[in-house]
């Protein structure tokens, strides 16, 4: 008699958001595919730098990873886990 087994698999979700809208350190995935890493610094009030993204067709983002020094191939493998599209 053969059993068979069922895997849940169990999807990650990605927030996305108007790029305007980051709180949080991490670092982000544009519609394009563009890298952005947003560390703490960068969010804390009075301090530089200060981030601006101007783009014609969409300021949407998608938050990948909290480690904001995720190495590239960690956050591209992520990325594509997500069918975000990758251009880093």
């Amino acid at each position: 008699m053969a059993t068979t087994t069922t895997q849940k698999t169990q999807r990650q979700s990605f927030p996305t958001f108007p790029f305007e809208e980051i709180q949080e350190p991490g670092v982000y995935v544009t519609s394009h595919g563009e890298l952005f890493r947003i560390p703490p610094e960068a969010l804390a009030e009075g301090h530089s730098p200060l981030i601006t993204w101007i783009n014609e067709s969409s300021n949407m983002v998608t938050f990948i990873t909290a480690d904001v020094w995720a190495p590239i191939s960690k956050i591209r493998q992520i990325a594509s886990n997500a069918d975000l599209k990758v251009n880093f």
